[in-house]
């Protein structure tokens, strides 16, 4: 099962009570990868999408967060990775 597996397992259902979240036309996501841009208006954005759509996603995290030595090995784990919001 891995790191996210064990996280997943372990928030998937609290997140699904506490939002009730639902995926409208998750089914056309490409199983392969694909690009999904949302707004981003809070913290509990990260495991809401997560969550409803039932599979990992690699998300960009303003390169500040990776300065903060535990955040960074979490949000590493959970596959983030870090942008430079200044920079191109």
């Amino acid at each position: 099962m891995g790191f996210y597996g064990a996280i997943y397992k372990i928030f998937s259902r609290p997140v699904r009570a506490i939002w009730r979240t639902e995926a409208v036309g998750a089914e056309n996501i490409p199983e392969g990868g694909a690009l999904l841009i949302s707004n981003h208006t809070s913290l509990t954005d990260v495991l809401v999408l997560e969550v409803a759509l039932r599979r990992q996603i690699r998300f960009m995290a303003k390169r500040e967060l990776f300065r903060i030595p535990l955040l960074s090995q979490l949000i590493r784990a959970l596959g983030a990775y870090p942008v430079d919001r200044g920079g191109a």
